[in-house]
């Protein structure tokens, strides 16, 4: 078997391109550890083309040789089971975050249990009507009806205009939401392009993925969506 003298050379050349990167790849890791939705990454790393390969004309000797190694992928440690969950579990937490709030909003604004809720001022109503009903004959039983039920139409009015600031806020709310589920979808959109585009030239867009993995996650806190991978 023939082979030059730099062929161990060329072996060390290999192993130490191969070794720094995966040295770049956990300084990497390292550098990110604090960064939000960043998945750590690894270098695989597979041995070269032997030399030689089996034919009609290749050298007699005893065995192939091995010429080194080389980084065959840089690859994101990620389940995409798990991130299915993730994002169910996402959407969940939203919405019951989101129906804790409105519900708290409510209970403020119906005041219940309190002296001067409805529920208050309607016992005291058929409390006075209980006495009337007892005594209809009492001009002093009737007048307590009639300021009970003054009083109870004055609650339920006031009440009723507490929710007019509240359904503003939520109708706002739903405005600022829509435009920035739009503005979720654009970077999304744009990432995919990026994405594609990588994937095309055979390489990993690792930290794009990433990023959206994030945006993907802040869109199921929003709204109902559903993601396919194609």
């Amino acid at each position: 078997m023939l082979r030059t003298t730099f062929a161990g050379i060329e072996i060390g050349r290999r192993a130490l391109q191969a070794h720094r990167l995966a040295l770049d790849v956990t300084a990497h890791n390292v550098a990110n550890a604090n960064a939000p939705g960043y998945s750590r990454q690894v270098v695989r790393l597979a041995a070269t083309r032997p030399y030689t390969v089996p034919g009609i004309t290749s050298p007699a000797g005893p065995g192939q040789v091995g010429t080194g190694v080389t980084v065959t992928e840089i690859a994101r440690m990620r389940d995409q089971f798990v991130d299915r969950q993730i994002y169910t579990e996402e959407h969940a937490l939203g919405y019951w975050a989101k129906r804790q709030q409105i519900l708290g909003e409510l209970e403020l604004t119906y005041l219940e249990p309190s002296e001067v809720s409805i529920r208050s001022a309607l016992d005291q109503f058929w409390e006075s009507l209980q006495e009337l009903a007892n005594n209809p004959e009492s001009m002093a039983t009737r007048a307590v009806v009639r300021e009970r039920a003054a009083v109870l139409a004055e609650t339920i009015r006031n009440t009723y205009e507490q929710f007019a600031p509240l359904q503003r806020s939520l109708d706002a709310e739903i405005h600022t939401k829509v435009t920035e589920i739009n503005s979720i979808a654009s970077q999304i959109a744009a990432l995919n392009d990026e994405i594609r585009r990588i994937l095309v030239a055979g390489q990993s867009p690792n930290d794009l993925l990433d990023r959206r993995d994030v945006l993907v996650q802040q869109l199921m806190r929003i709204v109902d969506a559903s993601v396919v991978e194609r």
